[in-house]
């Protein structure tokens, strides 16, 4: 649940303790399989690989996998922010990635209501009607996983309307877990979280009395491996040429922009991403999860600085790079 944590902002909690959500994209794409896993033992190392780095839950994003992936989620204690499968018809992108990127930066607000459908990408009744079907679906086919935590219905105003209409249903189905009910930006003030994705520009926020803040996307820095790589084509939002560039990137990110926002109330993290997707070459792993691109020790430390500051611990000074 969310509570008030001893410096006064609204935190996350388990069993009555602030605990910090160190977090990765999880999108579950494979170079042999694309959206299904090759092989069980193939998703177990994924979520094992993630424990061992020091990450404690996986944002398993537009996609609802098989439920043997919460089942080993449930046994090796990895929490879970499950999206919704997002829908609705072709996104302009010049709106829902750069516009509101400055729009988000600026704090200027934009109702999801039905003037704005077409900006949305959801002027057909029947596709509303059947994501809310697919809601209900959800919900009944995942309930009985303990390691759900926190559902996500929209993302970055991809399909997004109504969110909280969609909210509310989420809370009539299961009053148990969180809801994040608009990831990134477009946020209608409602759920329990204040959703922040950062890729540019200067992450600004400020912590509200109610809900958690969480930055459930950053990061997407990328490096493209010879040999380990899909395409020719390199996605990401800042890239590097080698894994010795990428991590020291990585500790720059944190300890300049990250581990200041955690101080200050951020109570959850998601790093873009687990592995690389195809072009998306923005993975922590290569897409055939031969290589850690980023150095391991290092990933295990910054999130031990997160974590104790996220849970208001006395936190050691870090800043040696390794």
């Amino acid at each position: 649940d969310i509570q008030t944590a001893p410096d006064g902002t609204q935190r996350f909690f388990l069993n009555n303790k602030p605990y910090f959500q160190a977090g990765v994209l999880d999108q579950g794409y494979w170079p042999e399989s694309l959206y299904t896993a090759p092989t069980d033992e193939a998703l177990t190392a994924d979520i094992s690989r993630m424990k061992k780095l020091g990450f404690n839950m996986l944002r398993k994003h537009a996609k609802i996998e098989p439920e043997r992936f919460y089942y080993h989620c449930d046994q090796l204690g990895m929490l879970v922010w499950q999206d919704m499968v997002n829908g609705g018809s072709a996104y302009k992108h010049w709106f829902v990635t750069y516009l509101a990127t400055l729009m988000n930066w600026n704090h200027i607000s934009f109702s999801d209501d039905e003037k704005h459908a077409g900006l949305l990408s959801r002027l057909h009744p029947e596709g509303k009607d059947e994501f809310r079907r697919e809601i209900t679906e959800t919900i009944a086919f995942l309930y009985n996983h303990p390691s759900i935590v926190v559902w996500v219905p929209f993302n970055e105003g991809w399909g997004q309307f109504d969110a909280l209409a969609v909210c509310e249903q989420i809370r009539t189905l299961d009053s148990s877990r969180l809801v994040d009910h608009a990831s990134g930006w477009f946020d209608q003030k409602g759920g329990d979280i204040l959703s922040l994705h950062y890729y540019f520009l200067k992450l600004k926020f400020k912590p509200e009395s109610k809900r958690a803040a969480a930055l459930t996307e950053f990061g997407g820095y990328s490096l493209s491996i010879p040999g380990h790589s899909c395409c020719k084509k390199v996605y990401g939002y800042k890239k590097f040429n080698s894994t010795g560039t990428l991590t020291y990137g990585y500790i720059d990110l944190i300890r300049q922009t990250i581990l200041p926002a955690v101080k200050k109330g951020i109570g959850a993290t998601v790093y873009t991403q687990l592995s690389d997707i195809e072009e998306e070459t923005n993975g922590i792993y290569t897409y055939d999860r031969e290589i850690c691109k980023i150095d391991p020790d290092t990933l295990r430390k910054w999130n031990r600085a997160l974590k104790e500051a996220g849970e208001c611990k006395t936190y050691a000074d870090h800043t040696t790079d390794h």
